[in-house]
C-alpha cells in the first residue's frame, strides 16, 4: 500500500479563522516527515516566497521574494509612507469612537422608548411621563405619536420613524 503525502497550504488571519482577504493573513505550511521528498518539488520562487511570508529571508534577492522584501524594508525606511500610515490608524480610531458615540446614543434613545411605551401602557399622561424621565415633553409627545400609529409600536421602529421626520426637517 503506497503512502499518498500532501503539503497543505492553509490560509488564516491571526486567530486561525479562514482568511477573508481583508485581514492580513498568514500561510500556514504543515509539514510531515515522510513528504521530504516532495517538499523538492515545490517551485524555487514559491518556497521563496512562502518563506518570505513565514519571516524567513529569500535566498535571492533577484527572485520575486527578494523583490518584495526589498519593496517592505523600503516602504519601513519611508518617512511618507508612515506618516500616511499613522494618518490612516488615526482616522481609524476617530471613526471608532464616533461609532461608538452614535451607538451609545442609540442606545440611551432606545432606552427613553421603552421607557415611555411602558409608561404609556399604564396609562400615564405625556406630561407626567415627561417629567418622569426627565425629558422635554415636545419628544416624548413625537414618540407617543409614533407608537400610536403603529399595531405593534417597536422601539427600534419608532427610532427610525422618528429619525426620518428629523432628516425630513
Amino acid at each position: 500500500m503506497g503512502m499518498t503525502c500532501v503539503l497543505s497550504i492553509r490560509l488564516t488571519d491571526a486567530s486561525r479563522r479562514p482568511f477573508s482577504g481583508a485581514s492580513a493573513g498568514r500561510i500556514l505550511i504543515s509539514r510531515f516527515p515522510h513528504c521530504a521528498g516532495i517538499l523538492n518539488k515545490i517551485p524555487p520562487a514559491l518556497k521563496d516566497f512562502l518563506d518570505l511570508v513565514m519571516g524567513i529571508r529569500p535566498s535571492a534577492d533577484d527572485s520575486y521574494a527578494g523583490r518584495v522584501q526589498k519593496q517592505v524594508e523600503a516602504a519601513k525606511r519611508s518617512s511618507a509612507l508612515r506618516k500616511e500610515y499613522m494618518n490612516w490608524e488615526m482616522t481609524l480610531l476617530v471613526e471608532r469612537d464616533k461609532g461608538r458615540a452614535e451607538g451609545r446614543t442609540k442606545g440611551d434613545t432606545l432606552r427613553l422608548i421603552r421607557q415611555i411605551l411602558l409608561k404609556l401602557d399604564k396609562g400615564k399622561s405625556e406630561d407626567l411621563i415627561a417629567s418622569e424621565v426627565e425629558e422635554d415633553i415636545a419628544v416624548v409627545h413625537q414618540f407617543a405619536s409614533i407608537a400610536a400609529g403603529m399595531d405593534d409600536p417597536d422601539p427600534e421602529k419608532i427610532l427610525k420613524v422618528y429619525n426620518d421626520r428629523k432628516k425630513e426637517g
